[in-house]
């Protein structure tokens, strides 16, 4: 045995191995399916938050969306028109499913990566072992750091202003074209110039591609009437774009006044460099110090580059750097004065990111092409370092972000299919304006989108019954200790009444359910009274359960149901509860008259 392995490593050849393009293919694979598999799991089809403001667009045409106010209005500071009209698309598309807008944006991340690699194989010889070094590339791209934008279709916004801005450079390093006829010519500082349009119409930050492309053209080898040429019709556009973007602008009545920056600018320093800083670390004293310290690597590499004649080869990845940063100190001015815990939100590390992968590319370039070799491999590997411990932690913090995001919106999802009996203080978590809500979840309601839509799992009538058979326990009715289920091998019923105050406007029921006879979770929890059946949230935490019935597959096996107070009645009050088998193929049935006592003496009208 010790021969063979001895045999095998004096067989192995590292170099080749690392030179295996199908190794490279494996890796450059694995954040974009890592990525595609954190939306699935941890993805719930439910509209959220500013989702709402966006509903009432869904009664519109395209046609009428195209040439709609309300598709260019605006949503906070920004112009959010492209988006709008891609998630209208979708929507029709799909019954608006909005997991399918979280998809979307993974795609707009692969048509950013793809773009970022055509700009990398114009700069590095294309071998194995180079591609293996640009590897950090795909894995800041998708990196989990982004968990917010992933898991909130809403968010494409940001993700779009990205890959547009990314493109649009792009595209400018292409200006003017060789080859073709003279329509040809200009065709790349066309696609820049609309990729720049639509990311100025996805969010506030897409204005900022059109300054940072003029620097650019700076940098770019082009003859003189050639960058001349370009930058005036580039200014051009540029200029009319700001002014249709800000006619008629007004500043957000809930953001704080942009003086705040100036009033407070050790605030707004603070939150310059930690938003920096937010790229790779969601704590807020490590992105303070990675905030400071890029800056630092950045300007010293450019210094290098310079002295190394290497701006030309690296104009693009200057100019994304340069969009980051540009992005990064404009924030403070709109937005410090939330305070500098916003800065860390991972919805803003895909503004930060790019950052870091321009600065890594930076230092790759120096060390291969010998340019100040030692110092550039030094700080490469510090950067790699940070790269390869941000990444890590921030999948760790996006993981139980997913965990804890899946269930509060699973758990707020039966109020919105109920949205006409649930109460304000529940629908006001699923966005801060209840009254919105109500009026979104009637659009959905009248469209049979959402979770209005037919293929939404409810009770059905015709599977088989079981009376018991299985493990159920109720622990808790609003505050109340209930105590109702198995006891060994059989029911306990409770004795006291329910005390219910009226005034919260719902019932919260709580307990756990097992398939006793598969050994696994339950399919389901459903509640029924009288006629009417509420879909429980399953899948809650019980690490107790699964300690006191010796089986770590009873785990996740809790649930919670919301009754709206309107359907209870005071007095006896059967209550069913169907527990679905873990085959979904039959129902385990439990049922009790509860003892319902309003504790103001009245009834809920």
């Amino acid at each position: 045995m010790i021969r063979e392995i001895h045999g095998f490593v004096s067989r192995f050849d590292l170099r080749r191995a690392l030179g295996d393009w199908r190794l490279v293919l494996l890796i450059y694979c694995l954040p974009v399916i890592g990525s595609a598999a954190y939306v699935a799991a941890f993805a719930v089809d439910m509209p959220w938050v500013d989702q709402f403001n966006f509903i009432p667009l869904l009664e519109s045409s395209l046609a009428e969306a195209l040439f709609s106010a309300d598709s260019f209005a605006q949503h906070n500071e920004h112009r959010i028109y492209f988006p709008r009209l891609a998630m209208l698309i979708l929507a029709r598309a799909t019954g608006y499913d909005v997991v399918v807008e979280m998809y979307f944006t993974q795609a707009l991340l692969l048509v950013g990566l793809g773009v970022l690699l055509l700009v990398l194989k114009r700069q590095f010889k294309p071998g194995a072992l180079v591609w293996l070094w640009l590897s950090p590339v795909p894995f800041l791209l998708f990196s989990l750091r982004q968990h917010q934008n992933f898991l909130f279709g809403f968010q494409l916004s940001q993700v779009s202003v990205l890959v547009c801005s990314v493109v649009s450079l792009y595209a400018v390093t292409r200006c003017p074209a060789s080859g073709g006829g003279p329509g040809w010519r200009y065709a790349p500082l066309a696609l820049a110039a609309s990729s720049a349009v639509v990311a100025s119409l996805s969010s506030a930050g897409g204005l900022l591609v059109w300054p940072i492309a003029c620097l650019l053209f700076l940098l770019l080898p082009l003859d003189k009437g050639s960058k001349r040429a370009c930058l005036a019709c580039w200014s051009l556009i540029g200029v009319a774009v700001w002014l249709a973007y800000f006619h008629g602008y007004q500043r957000p009545s809930h953001h704080p006044d942009m003086s705040f920056a100036l009033e407070s600018p050790l605030v707004a320093i603070e939150y310059l460099f930690v938003f920096i800083g937010g790229a790779l670390s969601w704590q807020r004293d490590v992105a303070l110090i990675i905030g400071l310290a890029l800056p630092v690597v950045s300007l010293s590499s450019l210094v290098l580059v310079y002295r190394a004649g290497r701006l030309d080869e690296n104009a693009f990845w200057i100019a994304l750097m340069g969009l980051g940063y540009l992005t990064a100190l404009v924030a403070p001015i709109s937005r410090s004065g939330f305070g500098v815990e916003q800065a860390l939100e991972s919805k803003y590390s895909t503004f930060s990111i790019p950052i870091v992968v321009a600065q890594y590319v930076l230092l790759l370039d120096l060390v291969l092409s010998r340019a100040a070799r030692e110092l550039a491999l030094l700080k490469l590997g510090v950067l790699l370092g940070l790269i390869g411990v941000g990444l890590f932690t921030s999948s760790i913090e996006a993981i139980e972000y997913g965990k804890n995001e899946k269930a509060r919106r699973e758990r707020l999802t039966p109020a919105l299919r109920e949205y006409r009996a649930y109460p304000d203080q529940l629908l006001s978590q699923i966005h801060p304006n209840s009254a919105l809500v109500r009026r979104g979840a009637g659009v959905l309601d009248r469209l049979g989108y959402s979770v209005f839509r037919a293929d939404v799992p409810s009770v059905d009538s015709d599977l088989p019954t079981r009376e018991l058979g299985t493990k159920f326990w109720l622990d808790l009715v609003n505050e109340n200790l209930v105590g109702f289920g198995i006891v060994g091998d059989e029911l306990r019923e409770p004795s006291e009444p329910l005390v219910i105050d009226p005034s919260a406007g719902f019932v919260r029921a709580a307990g756990w359910a097992v398939d006793l006879s598969k050994e696994d979770v339950a399919g389901d929890v459903y509640l029924r009274i009288g006629d009417r059946s509420y879909r429980g949230y399953y899948g809650v935490d019980r690490r107790d359960i699964a300690e006191m019935l010796a089986n770590s597959s009873y785990r996740y096996t809790g649930f919670e149901l919301i009754v709206p107070i309107s359907d209870l009645e005071p007095g006896l009050q059967e209550w069913t509860f169907l527990v679905l088998s873990s085959d979904r193929r039959l129902y385990y049935s439990f049922a009790h008259e509860f003892e319902v006592v309003f504790s103001d003496g009245r009834g809920p009208g």
